[in-house]
């Protein structure tokens, strides 16, 4: 991948400001009205940080039309659900899919050392302990910060660490990665899978947004096992089992037969019956 097509917003997570935006985007109509609303919300005590925050928060969540915003079904739901955790996931979610770097970095490196226990295409298993300090696969698994940067850099051409430590710092607050000290001296750290899975909201409304729509009728679960979902939230395939297993529970999901094997297909015809339907 060339860094050209790699992009990135330069911020973090920032939870409760994008709370903020979707809250506010639903009383809004058109960009600049959304813009000073956040300007005059957001708690940083700088004017142009916020006014800066403000356009950075609205390109991530917002999408805009001749100047008008459209909230779309996620952004009404991070707006008026209680649901924390939700929230968070969707919030990340948004993040990444703006903030490319965020996605690339899970899916392409920490996926494959943290859940399937393989080093990142390109890299034998040498290559990877060589880089990532002899760190084994046998031990905990862990991805040092220096390994991560010097991947993107030899592979992608894609050499902003400050983006790259924004990035994993922005995983770590949506509780994916937990920061580990690899050594003392030399002073290393690194990144470990964090004990965490997906809300129910968070996966259904995201599987509408994952899964192309020859797929929404029925889709086999291997293709969500090891697909960009759970590749993006790091999760096991038992975990993705489960997160479907609770959204067939709850609706969201039913079973069908197709040429004499058991498929899966969304219950729900679009995003927005489906956020309808959460509770």
């Amino acid at each position: 991948m060339a860094r050209a097509t790699i992009q990135t917003l330069g911020h973090e997570l920032h939870l409760n400001e994008s709370v903020l935006t979707t809250r506010l985007a639903v009383k809004s109509e058109t960009r600049a009205a959304l813009t000073r609303a956040l300007v005059e919300a957001l708690p940083q005590s700088s004017t142009k940080t916020r006014l800066r925050l403000a356009e950075k928060l609205i390109q991530r969540l917002m999408q805009v039309e001749h100047g008008k915003i459209v909230p779309t079904p996620v952004v009404r739901f991070i707006a008026s659900t209680r649901d924390a955790q939700a929230q968070k996931d969707l919030v990340f979610y948004c993040m990444a899919k703006t903030d490319a770097i965020v996605e690339v970095l899970a899916s392409e490196v920490l996926y494959p050392v943290l859940i399937e226990s393989r080093p990142p295409k390109g890299l034998t298993a040498a290559d990877f302990r060589a880089m990532n300090t002899a760190t084994l696969f046998e031990m905990d698994r862990i991805v040092t910060r220096r390994f991560v940067g010097e991947y993107a850099g030899l592979t992608w051409g894609f050499r902003s660490q400050q983006s790259i430590t924004r990035a994993l710092r922005a995983m770590r607050q949506a509780g994916l990665l937990d920061h580990v000290r690899v050594s003392e001296r030399p002073a290393l750290s690194g990144f470990a899978l964090a004990p965490h899975s997906l809300s129910l909201a968070g996966f259904t409304l995201a599987l509408y947004e994952e899964l192309q729509p020859r797929y929404r009728q029925g889709f086999p679960l291997h293709l969500v096992q090891s697909g960009s979902l759970a590749r993006l939230f790091l999760l096991t395939p038992l975990q993705v089992s489960n997160l479907v297993e609770k959204a067939r529970k709850a609706g969201f999901l039913r079973r069908a037969r197709a040429q004499g094997r058991t498929i899966l297909a969304l219950a729900h015809p679009d995003q927005q019956q489906a956020v309808e339907a959460l509770p």
